[in-house]
């Protein structure tokens, strides 16, 4: 029986191990990891909106699903709070927040994401303007 059992393993090891029709060994998949990003300065504020810059410097070797900023008036936004989400290719592009409360204190962060999770950059802050 121990016989049988060690042809059994054995086979299935030389199986796996074995080549593809071409003759080549089968490649490992690329893994994917999480895009970086930079948040750039705030600009254009104003009493109910603000823009800034996002800098994608690497999509972690995916197709980037959303992309875009997140804010909150707590620390630490993500996708989970207010965001807006860019329909571009570029990695290099503004995005506008609107619909803000005047003379509020806002934490945003840029985000991307990819199939192997969400990045952010680093947090800003910024207040808007009185009415």
């Amino acid at each position: 029986m121990k016989s049988i059992f060690a042809f059994f393993v054995v086979s299935l090891f030389v199986l796996s191990c074995s080549s593809d029709d071409s003759g080549s060994a089968s490649p490992d998949p690329q893994m994917t990891t999480i895009p970086t990003l930079t948040t750039g300065e705030i600009s254009q504020i104003t009493a109910n909106s603000a823009a800034a810059t996002v800098n994608i410097s690497n999509d972690g070797g995916g197709t980037l699903l959303r992309k875009g900023l997140c804010w909150d008036i707590e620390p630490n936004p993500t996708i989970s709070d207010s965001r807006t989400e860019e329909d571009t290719n570029d990695s290099n592009f503004s995005s506008t927040i609107t619909n803000l409360m005047p003379n509020t204190l806002y934490y945003v962060r840029a985000y991307a994401s990819n199939s192997a999770g969400v990045g952010y950059g680093a947090e800003r802050t910024f207040t808007t303007l009185a009415q």
